[in-house]
């Protein structure tokens, strides 16, 4: 198995300036389908245009999360444009988004797919944590800074 077992989610990032994955060949396809058949959630950072395919080739099989609300996927509005969000299998990180962008996702879609993030050592985790704070509250901030993540990983 190439997915070592105790593992409870995959990280896959890329950035634009690395060369691009073998997207389609046998040997990504066998991963791809091992992480599915596992319902290990997959932590995407990609380009727009491969972060769209991937979505697709997971095919709701398992939780792909777009950290950053999408920031570096291409942005936030672009992804949402495209129907991305639509799908109850795809969840967004908060780290280092803009709150206009949290509050966008959490009137559209609810909060149950929204997950806290800081992106340390990029963003503070204390002030990450005070903007989830000043946009939420009760049940809600609860589901955000930990609930939600919990039930992913069926705690």
């Amino acid at each position: 198995s190439p997915v070592p077992e105790g593992f409870r989610g995959i990280k896959w990032h890329r950035h634009a300036d690395e060369p691009v994955y073998a997207y389609g060949s046998a040997q990504c396809e066998r991963i791809i389908d091992e992480i599915c058949g596992r319902r290990l959630p997959v932590v995407l950072e990609e380009e727009f245009h491969n972060t769209l395919n991937f979505i697709k080739s997971i095919a709701e099989r398992t939780v792909v999360i777009i950290p950053h609300m999408g920031g570096l996927n291409g942005g936030y509005t672009r992804l949402k444009h495209a129907g991305v969000f639509e799908s109850q299998c795809v969840w967004v990180d908060t780290a280092l988004a803009h709150p206009r962008e949290i509050e966008d996702f959490s009137t559209r879609y609810g909060v149950s797919r929204i997950l806290f993030g800081s992106d340390y050592p990029f963003g503070i985790p204390l002030s990450e944590k005070r903007k989830i704070e000043a946009g939420f509250s009760g049940d809600d901030l609860n589901a955000v800074i930990g609930g939600n993540l919990q039930r992913l990983l069926r705690f």
